[in-house]
């Protein structure tokens, strides 16, 4: 990702997430994270962010074009970051998800990732607050085989 690419990740986090992140945390994001995007035809479809935090890597946002969900774009953005994960030596990803989000939630489990906890009143809403679950998969065994959505 590179900061052209923002305008369009700005566009698809507002179609995908009530509270989106503004195009200002997108840019911090290019500073202090890693940022990767999936193209088709030149146009940006889906985005990931993370960290690295120690010995784990930390991914802090993901999301897909709406148009192009169920198309293996989440597939592909994921399979990256756990490739990062093993050419770092990284032992294990985080992430969480909102508990409403029961397409995510069944994606990631089906790409090894666990429940690890939950982060009371994580995620803000339009109107209140709604619970984050902690995911992990602990990329030092050996990973699953990563499906797409």
């Amino acid at each position: 990702m590179n900061k052209n690419d923002i305008y369009y990740v700005h566009g698809i986090e507002s179609l995908t997430n009530e509270t989106p992140w503004s195009e200002n945390n997108f840019y911090d994001a290019l500073r202090f994270s890693k940022a990767d995007v999936v193209t088709i035809n030149g146009k940006v479809n889906g985005y990931v962010i993370y960290q690295y935090v120690m010995d784990e890597i930390h991914l802090l946002n993901i999301s897909v074009a709406p148009k192009f969900i169920g198309k293996s774009i989440g597939y592909q953005l994921l399979k990256r970051v756990v490739n990062q994960s093993k050419y770092t030596f990284k032992k294990r990803i985080f992430l969480e998800v909102r508990e409403s989000n029961q397409r995510a939630i069944k994606f990631y489990r089906r790409n090894g990732f666990q429940e690890a906890g939950v982060r009371k009143n994580y995620y803000k809403l339009n109107f209140g607050r709604e619970d984050g679950l902690i995911t992990v998969s602990y990329t030092h065994l050996t990973l699953p085989t990563i499906y797409s959505v």
